[in-house]
């Protein structure tokens, strides 16, 4: 199934590989990632940008998709209890293609309902200092 958001495309019909989207973000944000901060993301967003902008030295950022049904709505990075996703390495940024969690559906809506896309992401930093996340929705 492609359902996320295509790369640009050059003149000679090519893809331009290592770019972002060619279009707007649908939504931005910039949080400290001291705790865990839980992002619910726009029925369209089929991709996100995620930055650890730390300074100096900076710390990690963890990453966990977060299901419909998960009332807990945390990301844990350190000890027997960790539970995420991914990692972002301090002062760099990494782009996801939302994964798929469920059936989706046929009615009128975007496309990250319509394709059954997790709707939320959680982050917390890893180590210290506390980065800050800048986040983008495409």
């Amino acid at each position: 199934m492609q359902y996320a958001a295509r790369l640009p495309i050059d003149a000679s019909g090519e893809s331009m590989q290592n770019l972002g989207p060619s279009k707007t973000a649908n939504a931005r944000y910039g949080v400290s990632a001291a705790v865990s901060s839980v992002i619910t993301l726009n029925d369209n967003t089929t991709l996100i940008e995620v930055t650890a902008a730390s300074g100096a030295g900076g710390s990690a950022l963890a990453l966990k998709w977060i299901g419909r049904g998960d009332t807990q709505a945390s990301v844990i990075a350190t000890g027997a209890n960790a539970n995420f996703d991914t990692i972002i390495p301090p002062n760099y940024y990494r782009q996801f293609v939302v994964p798929i969690e469920t059936i989706g559906t046929t009615s009128i809506v975007g496309a990250n309902i319509k394709n059954g896309l997790y709707n939320r992401v959680a982050i917390v930093a890893h180590g210290a200092p506390t980065a800050s996340v800048l986040l983008a929705e495409f």
